[in-house]
């Protein structure tokens, strides 16, 4: 942005040219005359899902994950830039349309890191007062929203996008495989095991992470929870197909196949 400012390309708001000017210790009038002109920000006009919106409850599922509300009323969803790439154009910037009627801003941070982001103080306040998402830092603060645990469709909808975006379908053995949640948040880890649990599952716990690792539980998995992601899709088809899941290193996400694998 300083560069912006610098070439005219966007006006700099008058309290950061202040600060500016403070920091660098010169008066504002060193820089001779200069324009001022009034802005008027137009609030964003948004629609709002009803609570017991099956799409929504996918929707906080993946902002428990990969998902943080910040202060400056951005929604934000950050993923890996490779290998979430198609998820986060084909499945979790179109979900903003179709809930909020809002267009995120989808740009790559770093080689590693692609964010979906929306600012708009409607949408924040809405997932954090009613939804129940929490501000900040998530960490022993977040929880499954008690308006989704008793109602099983809601339920395996918040644990497709938890398991999109936090989760994982992995090696267990050479020949065998096991689905992953990964949560640093004891409480939260416990919401996820009684979801599981009421839809039928029988997770096992081992510090941070939980598992499914039962053949026959797993093919449920699937077909239960129906995964969005294309990644987890395509390591699992690859798994019925040959017998063993793909490790990440020897799938190559920018082939042809993949950019053409659909869902399960």
């Amino acid at each position: 942005m300083a560069f912006n400012y610098n070439s005219g390309t966007n006006s700099i708001p008058l309290n950061k040219f202040e600060k500016l000017c403070s920091l660098a210790k010169v008066e504002p009038d060193y820089f001779g005359k200069f324009e001022l002109k009034e802005v008027q920000n137009q609030p964003h006009s948004i629609t709002v899902p009803p609570l017991d919106s099956e799409e929504l409850s996918e929707f906080l599922g993946f902002m428990a994950g990969d998902g943080c509300l910040t202060v400056n009323y951005a929604v934000v969803v950050s993923c890996d830039a490779t290998s979430d790439k198609r998820y986060v154009w084909e499945v979790v910037a179109p979900k903003f349309m179709r809930l909020f009627s809002l267009a995120p801003n989808i740009r790559k941070i770093n080689r590693n890191l692609l964010q979906c982001r929306v600012y708009c103080k409607k949408l924040f306040d809405f997932l954090s007062k009613e939804a129940g998402l929490p501000t900040g830092r998530k960490k022993n603060k977040i929880r499954i929203p008690e308006f989704i645990m008793p109602n099983k469709t809601l339920t395996a909808a918040f644990l497709r996008g938890l398991f999109d975006t936090d989760g994982g379908f992995h090696r267990h053995n050479p020949f065998s495989s096991k689905v992953e949640f990964t949560s640093y948040s004891e409480k939260f880890r416990e919401d996820i095991v009684q979801a599981l649990i009421s839809l039928g599952f029988k997770p096992v716990s081992i510090k941070t992470r939980i598992y499914i690792m039962a053949k026959s539980e797993i093919a449920r998995f699937f077909a239960t929870i129906k995964p969005s992601n294309f990644k987890h899709c395509y390591k699992y088809a690859k798994f019925l197909e040959k017998g063993q899941v793909p490790r990440h290193r020897d799938i190559d996400y920018n082939s042809e196949e993949f950019k053409n694998f659909g869902l399960l």
